[in-house]
């Protein structure tokens, strides 16, 4: 565990060294990453081997496959923005259509309830979906 161990992968994470050196082996075992020590020097006064390990370092990149991975995920995330905005305007449009055709039915007096009940809906249909931002 000497080879993770001080890490900023370590931080940033907030994943325990063992989770970290699990998931860089099965990345690059998947061949997502490679990784090699950064040759640095031993500070002279280095007095314990964490001191020498935290020295070492290890240097991490993704692989051409890690980034394609990497840059299709990002994709896919952009296209799922793009179809909940979407989603969520052609409920607006519903909304707004339906409002609009029940005008001459209820009245005058009661569009603003229903249109009040219509906006209601649509934020209930918001809140219960689950979308990832």
């Amino acid at each position: 565990m000497a080879e993770i161990e001080g890490h900023g992968l370590v931080e940033e994470t907030e994943l325990s060294e063992d989770e970290v050196e699990k998931s860089l082996q099965f990345l690059e075992r998947q061949e997502l990453v490679s990784r090699k020590p950064t040759n640095k020097t031993v500070p002279d006064e280095a007095e314990s081997v964490e001191e020498v390990a935290e020295s070492m370092g290890w240097e991490i990149k993704l692989t051409e496959e890690g980034f394609q991975v990497a840059h299709e995920r990002e994709i896919a995330k952009r296209e799922d923005d793009r179809n909940v905005a979407i989603v969520l305007l052609t409920f607006l449009l519903a909304g707004t259509s339906a409002v609009r055709t029940m005008e001459p039915i209820i009245g005058e007096d009661s569009l603003t309830l229903f249109a009040i009940l219509v906006f209601s809906v649509f934020l209930g249909v918001i809140w219960k979906t689950d979308f990832t931002w």
